[in-house]
């Protein structure tokens, strides 16, 4: 799948597009100005995001305030149908590039990252282990599973690759960090109220705002490899002094 990149985004050529469903990154002024409401989706689904208090940080990232920021896609993205995800073949990579700055919780009241609105949708967030901060991997509002633990105030690239009947797989920058073959990652039936995709809060099934930065965020509809991890990472890591 191609992407809509414009000139000002010398790395479209190095990262995985194959299965590119919704790609959004601060740093492309085709996706957005650094100020106003608008940011555009990239990738060919073309959706046109509505972003609440987001404003740019001095690096020209996506800020969060904690308080009520978020990006609404205006679409469930994991779903049957328009992006060819379905209850039978449930592949879905979920990656992002964060820098936290406070977090708390550990399931549906941590702080979102990107996920699902409804009861039974999926995502990421950023919840407390102790005094530092770690990523939990929901769905269902009942099952999660934790990454490993990290620093505030640094950034770090989070993907998510699940691979129906297989499990999930969670990478930490480039390097596979842990795994969880059960299937409450897969997706509900058509039915099932998933509500949209949104990133930075997923009220009702996760109830915390993202406190901190926020640099590239991509949906997959397949899980990726570890080879297609490392691509995506090795593509941007300069970018986020790594």
């Amino acid at each position: 799948m191609a992407i809509r990149h414009g000139p000002s985004d010398p790395l479209a050529a190095h990262i995985t597009t194959n299965g590119l469903v919704f790609y959004i990154n601060p740093h492309i002024s085709s996706c957005w100005d650094g100020s106003s409401s608008t940011i555009n989706d990239l990738s060919l689904g073309g959706l046109t995001c509505t972003g609440t208090a987001i404003t740019r940080s001095p690096g020209g990232y996506f800020n969060f305030n904690g308080s009520s920021s978020l990006i609404n896609t205006g679409s469930q993205l994991i779903d049957t149908g328009t992006y060819s995800i379905s209850s039978s073949t449930d592949d879905y990579t979920l990656e992002a590039w964060i820098y936290v700055r406070s977090s708390q919780g550990t399931t549906t009241n941590a702080d979102s990252i990107i996920g699902s609105q409804g009861s039974y949708g999926v995502g990421m967030q950023v919840g407390i282990n102790g005094s530092v901060p770690r990523v939990n991997h929901g769905a269902r509002s009942t099952s999660n599973f934790y990454s490993s633990n990290f620093s505030y105030n640094q950034w770090r690239h989070i993907a998510w690759a699940h691979d129906h009947g297989v499990g999930s797989t969670v990478f930490h920058n480039g390097a596979s960090d842990t795994t969880s073959s059960g299937s409450s990652y897969n997706i509900a039936s058509t039915s099932a109220n998933w509500g949209n995709m949104t990133i930075g809060n997923s009220s009702s099934r996760v109830t915390g705002y993202y406190d901190g930065w926020m640099g590239a965020v991509r949906v997959y509809n397949r899980a990726l490899s570890g080879s297609e991890v490392l691509l995506n990472y090795n593509a941007d890591k300069a970018r986020y002094g790594l």
